[in-house]
């Protein structure tokens, strides 16, 4: 069964699309009885029919008997009281977390999801192979970990965006020829006769975010040799020695996994120059080669020194403690307010702000 096929991965993601849209009823639908609550389908029926004669969405129909419940006046739908109650239960539950969501985290979002839903315990106790379907929503959080930086507002609604939008291990058939395009999180499992590992570079691969703890940069090599094993065949690691990124273009450096892999093993592609055809005549009218002019010069940045103040988009400001040249780039060390804490970023990645006087 595909990954995100898998009943368990899709109850979890049911949940996670009804907190960014309540409205969203095909989704409501699916997890309003997992685990079972005492909702059956007639109560269901009767509460659609009651939004549909209200013009309202389902889940406000459910609100507003939380709110009737709450306040000790009658439902306004006609439902068993144990139904009416695990329905105005269900609503609060998801209240709560919809509000919760606007300032948590997107793996810590997942855990309250899994205990306040009773989706954790429904999994783990069940007895369809509980101990490999409990893996998969591990497997799920893992990938979640990759957007667990952003916002919180902003990383509810990437993670379901990406998921829905990437070209995803679920759609790879083995028997197809075509390119998959997949991240490295979705290669997990998979073998590929050849494989292309793109973008070998610091701030890519490694992320420029996990130069602030060993722990992430360890996490990134390990998904770096998730890619490298999948390869059957041929495997062809790709650096660009060039790359734009936030309106400049500058050198890269070559990532730090890349030089970690013996000489030995790697067969280096000579670097060409680009030759064409002259498309037309030149104004003394003679033909000829074109030479690609050469690539612009990178931007110079700001020149930072150690004492300097600087500003940065999500740590606020900082002193910089420590200021390194490395091949092609510069290692800058800022001390941020305490509890942020030391930071180490790469010049060209980092969104940093001189403070003058």
């Amino acid at each position: 069964v595909r990954f995100y096929q898998r009943r368990e991965v899709k109850d979890l993601l049911a949940y996670l699309h009804l907190l960014h849209n309540p409205a969203d009823e095909v989704n409501l639908s699916r997890v309003i009885s997992v685990p079972p609550r005492g909702i059956g389908a007639k109560s269901m029926q009767a509460l659609a029919r009651w939004a549909l004669d209200q013009q309202i969405p389902l889940f406000t129909a459910m609100q507003r008997i939380a709110a009737c419940r709450s306040a000790g006046e009658p439902c306004p739908v006609a439902l068993p009281s144990r139904a009416a109650k695990a329905v105005a239960d269900f609503a609060t539950m998801v209240d709560e977390l919809i509000a919760s969501s606007a300032n948590t985290r997107i793996v810590d979002l997942i855990d309250q999801v899994l205990e306040a839903t009773g989706l954790r315990r429904h999994i783990q106790s069940g007895e369809d192979r509980p101990d490999e379907r409990w893996e998969n929503i591990l497997e799920f959080r893992e990938i979640a970990q990759e957007y667990n930086a952003e916002e919180p507002a902003d990383g509810l609604a990437t993670l379901l965006e990406r998921i829905s939008l990437v070209a995803d291990v679920d759609s790879y058939e083995e028997s197809e020829e075509s390119i998959t395009l997949i991240t490295l999180h979705q290669a997990k499992g998979l073998e590929f006769p050849v494989v292309f590992i793109v973008g070998l570079e610091e701030g890519l691969l490694p992320h420029s975010r996990s130069m602030e703890s060993e722990e992430q940069l360890e996490e990134e090599r390990r998904l770096c040799y998730v890619g490298i094993t999948r390869a059957q065949h041929h495997l062809y690691l790709l650096r660009a020695f060039r790359r734009g990124f936030m309106g400049s273009t500058g050198p890269t450096v070559s990532s730090r996994f890349l030089r970690e892999i013996p000489g030995h093993l790697l067969t280096a592609a000579k670097r060409e120059q680009s030759v064409k055809p002259a498309s037309k005549r030149s104004s003394f009218g003679a033909r000829g080669p074109a030479i690609d002019a050469p690539p612009a010069p990178m931007p110079v940045r700001p020149t930072l020194e150690i004492g300097d103040l600087v500003r940065h988009s999500s740590f606020g400001e900082g002193v910089v403690t420590d200021f390194v040249a490395t091949a092609g780039d510069h290692e800058v060390t800022i001390q941020f307010r305490e509890d942020v804490g030391v930071k180490r970023l790469l010049l060209s990645f980092a969104p940093l702000e001189k403070i003058e006087g």
